[in-house]
């Protein structure tokens, strides 16, 4: 008997679970966080004037991009910039180092970029296209000037190709 009620308990508990998460995520307002990054605003991949180095999580770049929901932010291109520099570390995102110092760029998720084709190794020589968000600079487009590759990893408006359509395809 008391294993019945514990069963019928635990089956309640997960009902309650499922359907609070559920209303969460249905009804949170849009521009709250969908998942939270690892790091913060602090993270020492950050371009603010801080040092910068890697913080261990993650393989090159995975992820970027997509943890936050911006509340359909767009990037236009003309808000864009280019950077130039060498490649100098791949884990967990892309770090360059440019004539102004070293510059963290997020690739988004290795998987996309992997399909695609586009390799990248410590010592080529690459441009950038992207804008810069609170740690890093969020590639749009790469050229690796050394093998000649490129890649857009987001559309005009600054979204990642790599996320689908989205939002039931309001996008």
């Amino acid at each position: 008997m008391l294993e019945k009620i514990a069963g019928i308990g635990l089956v309640t508990l997960l009902t309650l679970a499922l359907v609070g998460g559920s209303a969460y995520i249905l009804l949170r307002p849009p521009d709250t966080p969908v998942f939270h990054t690892a790091h913060g605003p602090d993270h020492p991949g950050c371009d603010h004037g801080q040092d910068r180095g890697n913080d261990g999580g993650g393989r090159w770049g995975h992820g970027h991009g997509s943890e936050v929901d911006h509340g359909g932010e767009e990037h236009p291109a003309e808000t864009w910039t280019t950077v130039t520099g060498t490649v100098v570390a791949l884990d967990p995102d892309l770090v360059l180092q440019t004539e102004e110092g070293e510059v963290v760029v997020h690739l988004g998720p290795e998987w996309y970029w992997d399909d695609q084709g586009l390799a990248l190794e410590i010592g080529d020589q690459v441009a950038v296209t992207g804008f810069f968000e609170q740690d890093g600079l969020e590639a749009t487009r790469i050229e690796n000037l050394t093998t000649g590759q490129s890649l857009a990893l987001r559309d005009g408006s600054g979204r990642p190709l790599w996320a689908g359509r989205g939002r039931g395809g309001r996008w």
